[in-house]
Protein backbone atom coordinates (compact mmCIF):
# COMPACT_ATOMS: atom_id res chain seq x y z
CA UNK A 1 0.00 0.00 0.00
CA UNK A 2 1.33 3.56 -0.87
CA UNK A 3 -0.10 6.93 0.77
CA UNK A 4 0.12 10.54 0.09
CA UNK A 5 -0.19 12.45 2.73
CA UNK A 6 -1.51 15.83 3.29
CA UNK A 7 0.71 18.36 4.49
CA UNK A 8 -0.87 19.42 7.40
CA UNK A 9 -1.61 15.59 8.07
CA UNK A 10 2.41 15.25 8.29
CA UNK A 11 2.69 18.39 9.87
CA UNK A 12 0.76 16.64 12.54
CA UNK A 13 2.32 13.55 12.61
CA UNK A 14 6.01 14.76 13.08
CA UNK A 15 5.06 16.53 15.94
CA UNK A 16 3.09 14.29 17.39
CA UNK A 17 -0.61 16.32 17.51
CA UNK A 18 -3.32 14.68 19.09
CA UNK A 19 -4.78 15.68 16.35
CA UNK A 20 -4.28 12.44 14.27
CA UNK A 21 -5.86 9.48 15.74
CA UNK A 22 -3.53 6.66 17.15
CA UNK A 23 -4.03 4.11 14.42
CA UNK A 24 -3.55 6.43 11.78
CA UNK A 25 -0.40 7.35 13.24
CA UNK A 26 0.38 4.43 13.64
CA UNK A 27 -0.37 3.61 9.66
CA UNK A 28 1.98 6.38 8.96
CA UNK A 29 4.92 5.36 11.14
CA UNK A 30 4.58 1.58 9.45
CA UNK A 31 5.10 3.61 5.81
CA UNK A 32 8.83 5.27 6.58
CA UNK A 33 7.80 8.64 8.73
CA UNK A 34 9.08 7.58 12.10
CA UNK A 35 12.42 6.46 11.74
CA UNK A 36 14.08 9.50 11.02
CA UNK A 37 16.37 10.66 13.86
CA UNK A 38 15.21 14.17 15.29
CA UNK A 39 18.40 16.07 13.82
CA UNK A 40 16.52 18.03 11.18
CA UNK A 41 13.59 20.57 11.99
CA UNK A 42 12.55 21.75 8.94
CA UNK A 43 9.70 19.55 7.96
CA UNK A 44 10.02 19.96 4.40
CA UNK A 45 13.00 18.22 4.00
CA UNK A 46 11.84 15.65 6.56
CA UNK A 47 8.94 15.01 3.74
CA UNK A 48 11.31 15.14 0.86
CA UNK A 49 13.97 12.77 2.64
CA UNK A 50 10.75 10.65 3.40
CA UNK A 51 9.35 10.53 0.01
CA UNK A 52 12.88 9.80 -1.87
CA UNK A 53 12.59 6.66 0.87
CA UNK A 54 9.20 5.52 0.39
CA UNK A 55 9.71 6.25 -3.92
CA UNK A 56 13.49 4.38 -3.29
CA UNK A 57 14.73 7.31 -5.19
CA UNK A 58 18.31 9.27 -4.26
CA UNK A 59 17.77 12.37 -2.30
CA UNK A 60 20.42 15.07 -3.67
CA UNK A 61 21.50 18.15 -1.61
CA UNK A 62 23.97 20.32 -0.69
CA UNK A 63 22.61 20.77 2.89
CA UNK A 64 25.15 19.75 5.54
CA UNK A 65 22.51 19.59 8.02
CA UNK A 66 20.44 16.89 5.76
CA UNK A 67 23.62 15.00 5.44
CA UNK A 68 24.07 14.50 8.74
CA UNK A 69 20.99 11.64 8.41
CA UNK A 70 23.83 9.53 6.92
CA UNK A 71 20.85 6.91 5.47
CA UNK A 72 22.43 5.75 2.24
CA UNK A 73 19.86 7.27 0.28
CA UNK A 74 21.17 11.03 1.30
CA UNK A 75 23.67 12.34 -1.11
CA UNK A 76 25.16 15.36 -1.01
CA UNK A 77 27.51 17.35 -3.50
Amino acid sequence: MRILLDTHTLLWTLYKSCMIPQNIRKLIEIFGLSYMKDIHNDPFDRIMMSQAKCENMRFLTADSTIAKYEYEYIMKY
